[in-house]
């Protein structure tokens, strides 16, 4: 009987060093995924801040070029009533040739404005899409981090049975009296050996 319950500590003594060991192994491995996940968040949140600047450079852009398509058709307005009023009729005149250029000035503006819109698009697209990743990889950062905490209970719940099996079965006491035997000979009264 003793000879079981030495067993018994022994068995509850190394299954609360198992669980302490998972424990502190799964508690490192979140403590880990929530660092790497709070990285992710602020990348994603700078990715964000990126999409805001080139949303207001968009804006900021627009109001620039309602500016110069007003300044513009005003120009285009003054060429026609100075063209009118000099009207002679004779072609290669300075109103046909200010005509045309605003014509070229206008059509190179366009161009211009719509080139800078779609980059403009493409950045904020690729932007979203950064964020959108990082977020997601937070996520799951957060899940492995939320999974390691689940093995450190059971790390912790191991430790407890253990622990509960270990003083069940007389603790120390137990694995001591046992140790005084075996260096003692374990020869018992009746001349049989402690183990039989």
């Amino acid at each position: 009987m003793a000879a079981i319950s030495t067993i018994v500590a022994v068995a509850g003594l190394a299954v609360a060093a198992v669980g302490t060991v998972q424990a502190i192994g799964a508690r490192k491995d979140a403590k880990q995924a929530q660092e790497e996940g709070l990285a992710l968040q602020r990348q994603a949140q700078g990715e964000q801040e990126k999409i805001q600047g080139e949303q207001k450079a968009q804006n900021a852009a627009q109001r620039a070029a309602e500016r110069r398509a007003q300044i513009r058709e005003e120009r285009v307005r003054r060429s026609r009533i100075m063209q009118s009023a000099e009207n002679t009729g004779v072609e290669g005149s300075s109103g046909e040739f200010g005509a045309l250029g605003t014509l070229g000035t206008t059509l190179a503006a366009n161009v211009g404005s719509n080139i800078g819109r779609v980059a403009a698009a493409d950045r904020v697209s690729g932007y979203s899409q950064a964020a959108a990743g990082f977020t997601s990889a937070a996520q799951d950062k957060g899940v492995a981090a939320q999974n390691a905490m689940a093995q450190a209970q059971q790390g912790e719940d191991l430790f407890k049975l253990g622990g509960s099996i270990f003083s069940s079965a007389g603790g120390f006491g137990t694995i001591g009296a046992a140790a005084t035997k075996a260096t003692s000979g374990g020869v018992s009264a009746s001349g049989h050996g402690a183990w039989t």
